[in-house]
């Protein structure tokens, strides 16, 4: 009786491990990709439907052929395969948050990469730090079990939003572009992760390794520097962009100092005449005055056409679209205020 329910504890903790890993890797990736990417229609429907959809397939663990040897340990044919399963469920997961969002797959890869290294970081301090080396009992009792994971999860993941999934809202949901380079940088980085996460487990649990928290303590260490890496790519990544947005910002005061040169110079030229116009008129009939007074006010409503909103790129496009109502006859009346669009990105 007493080995039929610890088989059934057994069975019952293999089964949460694997919803486990499930989940917490679809949540750790959702943590970045939310605030981050935009959203297709149906959203909810859509991922609710992944999500269960993943968690299910995650159980088909459990009809994996089984092999080991003598010793105990798993054949190498065994270890092979748990890593290509894992792998496989992380480019589910991908494929799932595809699904969901409109993402490049560049930046899909990327968040994919800190949302498994965030996981197992979470993985491996309670599950094999606190469960299986400084508290042996913790996995005997499985609700507590449960409770301490689920706990942990949601305060690690937490912490996690606050540091770097919330500034993720500042990428317009474009990180990086598709480019080849860019995407064989990041699944070499996602192999170097899954490599060296599924390397440390082994070790940990059936190598020689004698103190299994220096095992744990490295893969946590490995999977912080990939997450500082691409902390580094993230931040570079925005001086990038922020310097497109002062390049912007440049050419479109270029833009408006030539249009304000050209207006300047058409009126210091028309003043310039001014003198022998005036003089002029004084000696003109009735018609020939207001035909020069006419020319007069068309190079005063030229340099008048100059808008002045409170936004400089707003007041270098209704400019422009004001010089080109006025040479084809067009009556245009600007009444805008600039500082109200002070919320869009420049380049928008």
């Amino acid at each position: 009786m007493l080995e039929m329910m610890k088989s059934f504890s057994d069975v019952r903790l293999k089964i949460f491990e694997e919803f486990r890993f499930a989940a917490e890797l679809l949540g750790a990736e959702l943590v970045f990709l939310i605030p981050f990417a935009k959203r297709k229609e149906n959203f909810m429907i859509r991922l609710s439907a992944g999500i269960l959809c993943f968690l299910l397939f995650a159980q088909l663990y459990f009809f994996l052929p089984k092999g080991g040897t003598k010793s105990g340990m798993p054949g190498l044919d065994m270890v092979i395969l748990s890593v290509v399963w894992y792998s496989f469920l992380v480019i589910l997961s991908m494929v799932c948050c595809k699904c969901c969002f409109k993402i490049g797959i560049c930046d899909l890869v990327f968040f994919t990469i800190a949302g498994f290294a965030a996981q197992h970081i979470e993985y491996a301090l309670i599950n094999e730090l606190l469960a299986m080396q400084l508290v042996h009992a913790l996995t005997e009792h499985f609700w507590l079990y449960a409770v301490v994971s689920l706990a942990s999860c949601t305060f690690f993941y937490m912490a996690v939003y606050r540091l770097f999934g919330s500034k993720m809202v500042q990428c317009g949901g474009e990180l990086f572009e598709d480019r080849p380079l860019f995407i064989l940088f990041s699944v070499l980085l996602l192999a170097v992760l899954v490599a060296s996460c599924f390397t440390e487990q082994h070790l940990f649990r059936f190598g020689d390794v004698r103190n299994g928290i220096l095992v744990v303590m490295t893969d946590v260490l490995i999977c912080t520097l990939i997450l500082l890496v691409q902390y580094g790519c993230y931040h570079s990544s925005q001086i990038y962009r922020e310097r497109r947005i002062v390049e912007q910002l440049l050419h479109e005061r270029q833009k408006q100092y030539l249009v304000s040169k050209e207006n300047m110079e058409a009126v210091t030229h028309k003043c310039h005449d001014l003198k022998h116009q005036i003089h002029a008129l004084e000696q003109m009939s009735g018609g020939q005055r207001s035909e020069f007074l006419e020319d007069i006010r068309q190079s005063v409503l030229v340099y008048d056409s100059m808008a002045q909103t409170g936004h400089e790129v707003l007041n270098t496009l209704l400019t422009e679209k004001s010089n080109y109502c006025e040479r084809h006859s067009v009556r245009l009346s600007i009444m805008a205020d600039g500082a109200a669009l002070g919320f869009m990105d420049v380049l928008d």
